[in-house]
């Protein structure tokens, strides 16, 4: 896909605030999730919607991607995802991505100033600031998803060549795959596990965390409710009576490890439905009527 208009990807203005580029950024994340997405390319536009985010959250990238966004608007340029995403992996290694040069011209000078590539020292003089640093670490970003179900993932090494690593189901946030002799001089390469956020879940140790908003009438007579899970749809039992914060758990629906399995804990959110006629309005002042109890019977 190429797409570099960050804010086109989540649908807001170049002077959006950070509070609505969060709120763009999970509506977004939720209607291109793999798991409920019906779009043909919903993990290609999910992955550009979490880089887009990744981006204008952090306030020094943002500010380096503003300084040419009206540059590559007036020359109705757009960046490669694919180019990006392979500069983005070179950076984090702190090393040349490979022996070739950067295609030069409008797109190959934006790619290079925006992701520091230009003036860069000669590749003999990186590669022997590398040797003598020796075990070289690299960032590998993963969804919730890869680590659940495990992942084979297509790495390029600073030396230009592509591997593929295997991502160990479970695996934690700032753990580090070796990869020997695989850097520079034959060094060995640390892959650091970066997990990006999530727009429905939190992990906590091993525990999934999901908020579900539920209906007044399924919290007040139970329901049967499918959910999403990392592995896919779960049924979830609401007792009748259900309160608003209260959690449910499902066990060994968490995330594996080596030693156990955790548990996806889900917090209930009653959501109160709007007015929007007098046949409603009158429903709830029934309601009123019917009912004789109050939520603030301890004030």
């Amino acid at each position: 896909m190429d797409n570099k208009d960050y804010y086109a990807l989540l649908g807001i203005t170049a002077n959006a605030d950070n509070e609505t580029i969060k709120i763009a950024y999970r509506r977004a994340a939720r209607k291109y999730h793999p798991d409920v997405s019906r779009e043909a390319n919903a993990e290609e536009l999910f992955k550009a919607v979490n880089e887009a985010y990744e981006v204008l959250s952090n306030p020094l990238k943002r500010e380096k991607f503003n300084r040419l966004y009206q540059t590559w608007q007036a020359e109705s340029e757009k960046f490669s995802y694919t180019a990006a995403s392979a500069q983005a992996q070179a950076k984090s290694t702190a090393s040349p991505p490979n022996n070739t040069p950067v295609p030069k011209g409008r797109l190959g000078n934006l790619l290079d100033k925006l992701f520091g590539t230009t003036d860069r020292p000669p590749l003999k003089h990186t590669l022997r600031k590398a040797a003598k640093n020796m075990a070289q670490v690299a960032s590998v970003r993963l969804t919730l998803e890869d680590v659940y179900l495990g992942a084979t993932k297509t790495i390029k090494l600073p030396t230009g060549e592509n591997v593929q690593v295997k991502i160990p189901q479970g695996i934690e946030d700032g753990k580090k795959i070796r990869l020997p002799g695989k850097g520079l001089q034959n060094s060995d390469l640390h892959l650091k596990i970066q997990l990006v956020e999530h727009p429905l879940f939190t992990l906590q140790a091993q525990d999934l965390h999901l908020t579900l908003p539920i209906a007044p009438w399924e919290a007040a007579l139970g329901s049967k409710i499918t959910i999403p899970g990392l592995g896919g749809p779960l049924q979830l039992s609401v007792p009748s009576n259900t309160n608003s914060g209260q959690k449910l758990r499902l066990k060994g629906q968490g995330m594996p490890s080596v030693e156990a399995i955790g548990d996806l804990i889900v917090t209930i959110q009653i959501e109160t439905p709007p007015v929007h006629n007098k046949q409603e309005r009158d429903f709830y002042l029934q309601m009123a009527q019917h009912f004789e109890w109050t939520p603030r019977t301890n004030f």
